[in-house]
């Protein structure tokens, strides 16, 4: 084998290598996502046209629906119901997956209080297969 074209293909595994070690989590659109929050269950559906709806299972209720977007690790709910209503525009969240958990953090202060309650800094969401 020629050096050259052993040093191409050193050099394209380690390109396959950082692409692949670097890559992020998908965003769990078409998935739904549960909490615990005031000691009842929570869940979001992130459906992949972009909508969503915050819903209380126990409850038989819709908390809040809306649209929103990805782009990175960032979520952008770009219209809220509820948050609407309290005249707040929409915000952006960092997102982490963690194994089956995922996490949001808010960019900057979210002048929507139910949203940043509910998402709450540090909560613990899990991913439902």
């Amino acid at each position: 084998m020629s050096k050259k074209l052993l040093l191409c293909l050193i050099s394209l595994a380690a390109i396959l290598f950082l692409l692949t070690g670097c890559s992020q989590e998908e965003f769990p659109a078409g998935k739904s996502i549960v909490t615990e929050y005031r000691d009842q269950k929570l869940t979001i559906y992130f459906n992949a046209d972009g909508t969503f709806q915050f819903v209380w299972p126990d409850r038989g209720g819709l908390a809040t629906d809306g649209t929103y977007s990805v782009e990175g690790n960032k979520l952008t709910f770009e219209s809220d119901s509820t948050c609407e209503e309290q005249g707040h525009p929409g915000h952006t969240y960092e997102w982490k997956i963690t194994d089956d958990q995922i996490a949001f953090e808010p960019v900057g202060d979210d002048p929507c209080f139910d949203r940043l309650g509910t998402m709450g800094k540090g909560r613990v969401w899990i991913i439902e297969p």
